[in-house]
């Protein structure tokens, strides 16, 4: 019996393929069906977010049960095994775990020391549970993963400070265009991501602050948190506010494009040759790519952050060794356990087996 982990990343994968490889949580039931049905996969969970798409699993054979998750990720998706299997990355026993616990203390993030990924990792951890798919093994890993990312974060200070994709965004959009006080900026989406993106843009000063989300309630919520400079529009009234705006800044979680190469090709000529600027935080991507080639507009998706991210990580560079002791003391805990709990089980099924056949 033996733990297994197969995923690609921003480090291996663009946001092309990811976002081929993503699973939308109004489908994650029907993955883990689809997934369970593999007889080698025991336990499993999906952990889906716009910078990975990782699967880790319980097996009784390490290198038949990756091969089954290659051979899901490629099955479900519908897409070839040879159009991503050199982007993947393999782990089993000790290195799996390991890099589950760096995932959760968010050093193998984009932006290192990020809280973000702890939130969507329990989130995950929910619905494995809720689909049945984790039992024993993997419920005590991902609990030790949380306690792992806690001691973290209580002894290091790899997550002070502004670390998050929305921070670096804003930083973004700021080192490109200067002073965002004077500055028109629709936000869309109205999900945590979006939440820190307006909290930071108000810390910047800026003036007039749109939020637009499909569900209006949910926007309007959002608004109501923030100063009067912040509001919400309908949904419907998107592409017409766009007109009047000079920021865009997008992280739904809608599986196909909410703003198309043909509604900013039809308003891009009225601007009169006001810029418009872009950025796609979203995977699947918000945003038509299409749209970058249209005079005037300046599209950035999440991959064109890891310039900011990489400086951001060479200053951590003594928190990450810090985070790395305490991931391998935790890290020889669970594998103790692990061992044991493994020959308890064995021996269990052979006395199982042994009383089955009525010898004593």
């Amino acid at each position: 019996m033996e733990i297994v982990a197969i995923g690609l990343n921003h480090k291996t994968a663009t946001v092309e393929l990811r976002e081929r490889l993503a699973f939308s949580r109004h489908r994650l039931t029907e993955a883990y069906a689809y997934l369970l049905k593999y007889p080698l996969i025991k336990e499993a969970l999906i952990l889906s977010t716009c910078n990975r798409v990782e699967i880790y699993g319980l097996t009784d054979d390490e290198v038949c049960g990756i091969s089954s998750l290659k051979e899901f990720l490629s099955s479900y998706h519908k897409i070839k095994a040879g159009d991503f299997e050199d982007n993947l990355y393999f782990y089993s026993g000790k290195a799996a775990v390991s890099h589950l616990f760096e995932v959760a203390c968010g050093l193998d993030s984009l932006v290192v020391g990020e809280a973000q990924i702890l939130r969507q990792l329990k989130e995950a951890y929910f619905f494995a549970q809720t689909n049945k798919a984790t039992g024993k093994f993997l419920h005590v890993l991902l609990q030790k993963s949380f306690h792992t990312a806690k001691q973290v974060r209580s002894h290091t200070k790899v997550g002070k400070g502004r670390v998050s994709i929305s921070s670096i965004a804003v930083k973004m959009v700021e080192e490109t265009l200067g002073s965002l006080a004077k500055k028109d900026i629709l936000v869309l989406g109205a999900g945590k991501i979006s939440e820190l993106i307006v909290k930071y843009l108000v810390s910047k000063g800026v003036s007039t602050i749109v939020v637009s989300n499909r569900s209006f309630w949910r926007a309007e919520k959002l608004s109501k948190t923030f100063p009067a400079q912040v509001r919400a529009i309908k949904f419907d009234c998107l592409i017409d506010y766009i007109n009047t705006i000079d920021i865009v800044i997008s992280s739904t979680a809608a599986p196909h494009f909410v703003i198309r190469y043909e509604d900013i090709n039809k308003i891009i000529k009225n601007r009169k040759a006001r810029p418009l600027f872009l950025m796609d935080l979203a995977v699947p991507r918000d945003i038509d790519p299409k749209i970058s080639g249209l005079e005037g507009v300046h599209l950035y998706d999440i991959d064109d952050l890891e310039k900011i991210a990489k400086n951001n990580t060479q200053l951590r560079q003594e928190e990450i060794r810090a985070c790395k002791q305490i991931i391998q003391r935790q890290l020889n805990l669970f594998m103790d356990w692990f061992k044991w709990e493994k020959i308890t089980t064995s021996f269990k099924e052979v006395e199982s087996e042994v009383q089955a056949v009525g010898v004593c």
